[in-house]
């Protein structure tokens, strides 16, 4: 089976890289001239600009320039009030939350996001992320059963994954455990049936479908604060939302989302604040990769991306949780070493099945003559 997928896999690639082939975009010359009259840019910009729509005044200025006042209202999502309601009611009765993430870059960046900023506000918060090869994707009755017997919790937050655990959320509910879904992935339907699924696959606004993980929390905090202030709650006031844009910046490149609209104006801002981060673990990582003043999304997604998954697929993706959660430099430094030791492993590990691979289909192709 291994064989034949793998070989179908290479064909399949070869047949595509030869059917690629370059086109030329059309562009008006006429718009072109126009977006050079009201902005300052070199000729090459504006025509490329011209070739995506780009060729307003407000788009430009919004595509070249993104600014956190152009984001949306969080309430927009779906059920994102209810969410609210219930994340204050568990804040106001003392419950224990649980944030049940999932194993990639996207999840533990979730994950680490929700997980500090629920515990600025004062809740009781807990996290937990599944381990790949024992688990599974997603939350599956196994993971679920692990995670509440390690937390005792009456309201778990996902980030990243739910929509679909149709027969795990029901198993939650049974339980007492209320579920409120954050994800972004595409829904079945019937979906999980949740207390609320703030997924915005399933909302009215298709802006914001192309938000990663990752974005879906950063608005569900961003809810929560605009509602506690509305209801002068002193907490609220004391939490930084710029705080936690350095991790959505780098879970939505590394989550390969397009990166436009809303993305574009949570990467922007976010790889500015990576310069002044306050998490001690990504500090830790940079300096690892390379140096602050020099972070790209490249960086994200080629350096910082990769050692963060390592630890999900090399062993427990809680180590790389931890990593982000940590508030001593040096030991983050020790941690960072860990995970940059776990890739290296990672891609020694890939490199040997893709050898392994060739030789097979070689040995098949020799076999066959």
């Amino acid at each position: 089976m291994f064989m034949a997928s793998f070989n179908e896999a290479f064909f399949l690639g070869e047949r595509m890289r030869e059917s690629l082939k370059w086109s030329s975009v059309k562009v008006d010359s006429e718009a072109v001239d126009a977006v050079l009259a009201k902005n300052n840019l070199p000729y090459a910009i504006a025509h490329i600009l011209v070739s995506r729509g780009i060729d307003q005044a407000d788009k430009v200025e919004s595509f070249l320039a993104p600014r956190l006042a152009g984001l949306s209202d969080p309430f927009l999502l779906p059920d994102m009030a209810e969410a609210v309601a219930r994340i204050w009611k568990a804040k106001d009765q003392n419950e224990h939350i649980l944030i049940y993430g999932d194993y990639d870059v996207d999840g533990v960046c979730s994950t680490a996001l929700l997980t500090r900023m629920l515990r600025r506000l004062g809740m009781h918060v807990d996290a937990f992320i599944p381990e790949r090869i024992g688990d599974g994707y997603g939350v599956t009755i196994h993971a679920l059963e692990r995670a509440l017997k390690m937390h005792s919790a009456t309201l778990i937050i996902t980030v990243d994954c739910g929509t679909n655990s149709i027969e795990a959320l029901k198993q939650a509910n049974q339980q007492g455990v209320d579920v409120i879904v954050t994800d972004h992935h595409e829904p079945t339907f019937p979906y999980a049936e949740a207390l609320a699924c703030i997924n915005p696959k399933l909302g009215t606004y298709s802006d914001l479908t192309i938000l990663c993980g990752a974005g879906v929390a950063f608005k569900l905090v961003h809810a929560l604060l605009k509602q506690g202030r509305n209801e002068d709650r002193k907490e609220a006031d004391q939490v930084d939302l710029r705080e936690g844009l350095d991790l959505v910046a780098l879970a939505t490149v590394a989550d390969m989302v397009p990166l436009i609209k809303e993305n574009r104006i949570l990467v922007d801002n976010g790889l500015k604040q990576m310069k002044q981060t306050v998490w001690k673990g990504l500090s830790a990582l940079i300096q690892l990769v390379g140096d602050k003043s020099a972070v790209t999304s490249s960086v994200c997604g080629f350096q910082l991306g990769p050692r963060i998954n390592a630890a999900g697929r090399m062993g427990s993706p809680m180590k790389a949780f931890d990593l982000l959660m940590m508030d001593n430099l040096e030991v983050s430094r020790k941690q960072a070493s860990i995970l940059d030791q776990l890739n290296r492993d990672r891609r020694n590990l890939e490199k040997l099945v893709y050898n392994e691979a060739l030789q097979q289909i070689e040995t098949c192709d020799a076999s066959e003559r």
